[in-house]
């Protein structure tokens, strides 16, 4: 269902960063009075998304039958929203690309998504030494759970990476009896050693 938005157009921002949370959720209240049922997720969707948000293949048009309509109504309404250096943001997306245009907002603005992505890697990558098997079970849970959800928002962590907090958390008497003399050089591999 598409609705008139024009009492919701938000005002103009100029690229100041401590204005931009504010903007944004002016953003987003256009979106959802002019595409209720989708335009949020739509706008979540191309933040969380670690690639450039590319319309033709990253928008679900079945799922989202008005989407590519949205994009452009998000496209027009963002450049005549913007102002200066956040004009350039939607200027170098593209002519009728409000999806990617909006994700490079977002991406130079909101601190707040800067400082998440840090701290999740952060929780991800900085473990500590199991105390025994069981502890480590659980440690191993937790962390591939915080692993997951880190990269469906912020993109793949690297394999080298991964391997030395995982080596982090296996106790000691258990590496030298399982990893002894094994050289690994993909994170899937160890894993599987480490769970088999």
């Amino acid at each position: 269902m598409w609705k008139p938005a024009k009492d919701c157009v938000p005002k103009t921002f100029n690229g100041e960063r401590a204005k931009f949370r504010t903007w944004a959720q002016d953003v987003m209240v256009w979106a959802v009075t002019l595409y209720p049922e989708h335009g949020k997720k739509l706008i979540d969707d191309a933040v969380k998304l670690a690639t450039d948000y590319d319309e033709d293949e990253d928008l679900d048009d079945l799922t989202h039958t008005l989407g590519k309509d949205f994009s452009k109504a998000l496209n027009r309404m963002l450049h005549s929203t913007t102002e200066g250096d956040a004009k350039k943001y939607v200027v170098a997306a593209g002519l009728e690309k409000g999806m990617r245009a909006w994700q490079s907002l977002s991406k130079w603005y909101d601190a707040r998504e800067a400082r998440d992505k840090t701290n999740s890697y952060s929780a991800v990558t900085t473990q500590v030494m199991a105390k025994n098997e069981d502890e480590l079970h659980k440690m191993f849970v937790e962390f591939e759970k915080k692993m997951k959800d880190h990269e469906e928002r912020f993109g793949t962590i690297p394999d080298e990476a991964k391997i030395v907090a995982l080596k982090t958390m296996i106790p000691d008497a258990i590496m030298a009896n399982r990893f002894r003399g094994h050289k690994t050089t993909t994170y899937l591999t160890f894993r599987n050693e480490l769970v088999d």
